[in-house]
């Protein structure tokens, strides 16, 4: 387990959600709305060259289409 924080303070989710897409080949997220901590992160993944799959445009992604898909 990694932490990245032993208490929640300021700054400590936007940290948590760096290290997984630093951490991570695939960002799959459910964002709604353009602003906010998912909008966020999905624009970290973004600019750092991830492929993203937004689950809140397609609610019937399955995880066969996910690996043939990126």
């Amino acid at each position: 387990m990694i932490y990245i924080s032993k208490e929640k303070k300021k700054g400590c989710m936007h940290a948590r959600n760096r290290y997984m897409i630093d951490n991570s080949s695939l960002c799959i997220a459910y964002m709604t709305r353009q602003s906010g901590g998912t909008a966020y992160t999905v624009k970290y993944a973004q600019e750092n060259g991830k492929k993203i799959c937004n689950i809140a445009e397609n609610k019937e992604v399955t995880e066969w289409e996910i690996v043939i898909k990126h």
